[in-house]
């Protein structure tokens, strides 16, 4: 269900920029915007995943505040192309249009006017519309909306008409405007030769997909222009077939849906291109935005103490506690406990967590005795800024520390608890020689009891079984009892216990019982 749920999204965000990226190839300046939109995009991310891969937090951080600031600017940078473009999303140029009207002589009266005009030295300037809309540049111009006609043409750029410095701009069988500016190319290797009409030329041809017919007012040659390209010196057989040749191109990329014509390379190579770049953008922007989700998850901490001399880090899952003294011990709450804390934060930060949370709490009062742990003073590790930390519905853990001292203690059988119901009745344990390794021990514990050790306390150890198969001498090791050690006293190390076990002895007493006694000395057979 997730895998479907994430195709969906890609798919969604992929149209989205798949059409965005269609929708600015009809604007002026489209390959630009498509160019820096692509590049600017790709070295976000590529920056991106650099900087996650070698840990570069801060060029992280700049990166994504820089996101949001890269959308801003190209609103404002490209502001009237988008204005423009937008406007234009309810046109629609059926692209090869001239073309299927070139069976009423609309495009050989275009040709005638230009050859006519090229014998007379009058200069040119005609645009036909193809994909990209031509509607930025008629603005600059006189609406027309005429049909096309030799003489109409030739008028237009007579020397006397006020229009005639600018440029025709042609939509399928009509002349949409005249007198219309383009905008000049901004590479430096153009042939110095070419004139301002033919410089126009190419300016509109490398932003646009139009095709651009130059009469040459010195040269009285006739030029076609398309995709940065400039055909020039062309004959009168030369300029109709071109031209044709140049419009047909689009048309059969452009043509209705019912046309079922192939697209061109040019096009095809546009929507593949598109695709692409449109999927590994929506994947890039889907993890980003999986990245940045703030999510809460709960982790499982057990809460450990430690003596600061020991220098012990904390666990996968523990919540280390460093005494301030080596002489205190955490006495609650127990190992064995788990307590819940709630990590709110992005998921790229949770991810980093690996699962299970480390932390150590460093306590410098020697005095303190115990309270609940105020989150805010944990120091978690492996965590990164930005992360919330609390406790979970149990509430804050209660810590109980009391101050160990350590006494010596000398040992004896009275130490010893022994469970002899298990033993072979025929064989008893010699009470008066167990032997206990080492004689004397160190036993730690809280100073405000240790002093009743011996006492009103008695110091036992684990009880020891004895089982039906024991013999001889039987050695155990043995710890504190139970209940001391959940009064909080230790050993410093287990006892060796040696237990003899020998055949039973029991006393009878007096028993009188009557026999016959017989004397067998010859001299006393009377007897």
């Amino acid at each position: 269900m997730r895998i479907l749920a994430w195709t969906l999204q890609i798919l969604i965000l992929s149209a989205g920029i798949h059409l965005f990226l269609r929708f600015v190839r009809n604007t002026r300046g489209s390959r630009l915007i498509r160019g820096l939109f692509v590049s600017v995009s790709l070295g976000v991310f590529l920056l991106w995943g650099l900087s996650r891969s070698l840990e570069l937090e801060e060029l992280e951080h700049i990166l994504k505040g820089a996101a949001g600031l890269i959308v801003i600017v190209f609103a404002i940078v490209f502001q009237p192309e988008l204005r423009r473009g937008i406007a234009q999303l309810g046109e629609h140029s059926f692209v090869g249009r001239l073309v299927k009207s070139s069976a009423s002589d609309t495009l050989q009266k275009v040709v005638r006017a230009a050859q006519s005009m090229a014998r007379e030295r009058c200069g040119a300037l005609i645009a036909f519309e193809r994909r990209t809309s031509l509607n930025t540049y008629v603005e600059t111009g006189t609406p027309i909306d005429a049909r096309i006609t030799t003489r109409l043409i030739q008028s237009l750029f007579q020397s006397k008409s006020p229009l005639h410095d600018g440029a025709v701009v042609i939509r399928e069988d009509r002349i949409l405007a005249a007198g219309c500016f383009f905008p000049l190319p901004q590479e430096g290797d153009i042939d110095r030769s070419l004139g301002t009409r033919h410089r126009a030329a190419l300016g509109v041809s490398e932003e646009t997909d139009a095709v651009v017919l130059v009469v040459s007012e010195e040269t009285g040659s006739i030029s076609l222009a398309k995709g940065g390209q400039i055909f020039t010196a062309l004959s009168d057989d030369q300029v109709e077939t071109q031209l044709k040749e140049l419009l047909e191109s689009t048309e059969k990329s452009a043509g209705p849906k019912s046309a079922e014509k192939p697209k061109s390379p040019e096009g095809a190579r546009f929507d593949f291109f598109s695709l692409a770049a449109s999927i590994l953008l929506a994947c890039g922007i889907l993890f980003l935005a999986y990245q940045d989700i703030r999510i809460t998850r709960k982790f499982s901490v057990q809460v450990a103490g430690t003596e600061p001399s020991l220098g012990r880090e904390p666990e996968n899952g523990e919540l280390l506690v460093l005494l301030s003294q080596d002489n205190q011990r955490l006495v609650a709450p127990t190992r064995d406990q788990q307590h819940k804390v709630e990590v709110t934060g992005s998921r790229a930060q949770i991810d980093a967590l690996g699962g299970f949370l480390r932390g150590v709490l460093e306590l410098s009062d020697p005095d303190w005795s115990g309270g609940p742990i105020a989150i805010s003073e944990v120091e978690w590790q492996s965590a990164e800024p930005g992360l919330g930390f609390r406790w979970g519905d149990s509430g804050s853990p209660e810590l109980q520390v009391e101050r160990f001292d350590t006494v010596r203690h000398p040992l004896s059988a009275d130490n010893v608890r022994l469970d002899e119901s298990g033993l072979n009745p025929r064989f008893e344990v010699k009470h008066e020689e167990i032997a206990l390794t080492p004689p004397t021990l160190d036993v730690s514990g809280p100073s405000k009891i240790l002093a009743q050790l011996g006492e009103s306390l008695p110091l036992k150890f684990e009880e020891i079984r004895l089982a039906e198969s024991d013999r001889g001498e039987r050695e155990f090791e043995v710890g504190l009892d139970l209940a001391l050690v959940e009064q909080g006293f230790r050993l410093e190390r287990k006892v060796r216990v040696t237990i003899p076990i020998i055949p039973a002895q029991r006393e009878v007493g007096l028993i009188t019982r009557e026999v016959a006694l017989v004397c067998m000395a010859p001299d006393r057979v009377e007897e």
